[in-house]
């Protein structure tokens, strides 16, 4: 009676279509399972960009990384403090050379032309720092 069964019945490619569509099942699962890994990657790193420009990190690797002179990180680094600076607009400044243009150049000016003397004098920068420099305790002797 086995035989008659056997003779009836297909064995062979009774396993072969079981066995094709649990290997397209373990294919299908690891596709999908990529593609949520993948998902979480992109939702992490998406989220540390996020991080890095609210805590300020994106600016820091942004000077780290484009600023060799450590007077002109310094500058830069104030300037993202004081100014509120976004990363995008740090990137602008560095970009325009706004640290050579603020600090390195001799700059002239007219206050003692244009101005009355009192005024010339609390607006030379030079003046300014020796104030501040003064109310610090900190004056040059």
């Amino acid at each position: 009676m086995n035989k008659s069964i056997e003779n009836n019945f297909d064995y062979k490619s009774f396993f072969q279509s079981i066995r094709g569509r649990v290997l397209a099942a373990r294919v299908n699962y690891s596709r999908l399972a990529n593609r949520e890994a993948n998902n979480l990657y992109w939702f992490i790193g998406k989220t540390i960009v996020e991080n890095q420009e609210k805590q300020g990190w994106g600016a820091n690797l942004l000077i780290i990384n484009k600023i060799k002179d450590v007077k002109a990180r310094e500058y830069y680094l104030q300037a993202v403090v004081e100014m509120g600076w976004t990363r995008n607009i740090l990137a602008l400044q560095i970009d325009s050379q706004a640290y050579e243009r603020h600090c390195l150049e001799n700059k002239t000016h007219n206050f003692e032309q244009a101005l009355p003397k009192y005024l010339a004098e609390q607006a030379d920068p030079k003046q300014l720092e020796l104030e501040i420099l003064k109310k610090m305790d900190f004056s040059p002797a």
